[in-house]
């Protein structure tokens, strides 16, 4: 029986055909909120399940409950680095549903563009049976690179060791008609990838600045509308440490080293937004109705 749903699974997935999965009462599927992806970029998959099974159903009760599986054109399966974190046991009660979202990028190796199929199965412990779910394709796409700049890091936990080299390349590609801007964080030699960071949207004619601190961290500056700016910070490891907005006020911003050798943003005026990070908290707006 499970071998007869993995092979309906793979088949149908591959051939690009529309597969609803319905099983004993659990409709289920993978989303995502985008179907073409940067190599090593975060793919975060959202596992949609509706339950019309008239009764409540318990998943989460085992390590492997769901099991995932990518596949190339070819059909070849992609390799498996891990598993990824299952997450806690739940309850789905009848007539509900529930999105559990699981980040695929670190357990699977889809460094080589190409188009990929991807499958899973669920394990319904108090039923003893394994469902597929419908499947995912997505597409692995070369960005264009904008810059590039390598600069050594002296690890701070051996400080009289040589410096590990890093490089960061400033990636663009397009997201539902919008252009976005991404930090690729790797090995000098490229081999290890460290993130690959999507930072926000730019504007077709923005010219981002970059710039590498002493310290290995990255300063971004960008115009992501009309008279809005957007500086992001992150750091040697490619982990987003702050993302400002600004407007063009008297003067645009933009990026400048201080006597100290720090960068700071000049001009412009700071906005609190929602693409703020840390996340700020905006001012509630009072309804004059009654």
């Amino acid at each position: 029986m499970r071998r007869f749903w993995g092979v309906l699974l793979v088949v149908c997935s591959l051939s690009r055909l529309p597969l609803s999965v319905f099983g004993e009462g659990l409709q289920m599927e993978l989303l995502t909120e985008q179907l073409e992806f940067l190599p090593n970029e975060p793919l975060h998959v959202g596992l949609r399940i509706q339950n019309r099974s008239g009764q409540p159903v318990v998943l989460g009760q085992v390590n492997d409950w769901i099991r995932f599986a990518v596949f190339d054109v070819e059909k070849h399966l992609v390799l498996k680095r891990s598993d990824p974190p299952p997450g806690e046991v739940f309850v789905l009660p009848n007539g509900q549903e529930v999105i559990k979202s699981f980040n695929l990028a670190p357990h699977f190796d889809l460094s080589t563009p190409g188009s990929f199929v991807i499958t899973a199965q669920v394990n319904v412990r108090q039923w003893n049976e394994t469902l597929p779910v419908n499947a995912r394709r997505i597409d692995v796409v070369r960005g264009i690179k904008l810059a590039t700049l390598v600069q050594g890091v002296a690890d701070p936990e051996a400080p009289n060791a040589p410096p590990q080299m890093r490089t960061y390349t400033l990636q663009q590609k397009r997201n539902a008609g919008r252009q976005q801007l991404y930090l690729r964080v790797a090995a000098e030699d490229g081999f290890e990838v460290f993130n690959v960071l999507p930072v926000g949207s730019v504007v077709p004619f923005g010219r981002p600045e970059m710039h590498v601190d002493r310290r290995g961290a990255v300063h971004l500056l960008f115009q992501n509308g009309a008279r809005e700016y957007l500086y992001c910070n992150a750091d040697a490891q490619g982990a987003m440490v702050r993302r400002h907005s600004y407007q063009v006020y008297q003067s645009r911003p933009k990026l400048r080293v201080d006597e100290r050798g720090n960068l700071e943003v000049v001009g412009g005026r700071r906005t609190p937004s929602a693409m703020d990070w840390p996340v700020t908290k905006l001012p509630q707006r009072t309804s004059i109705l009654p």
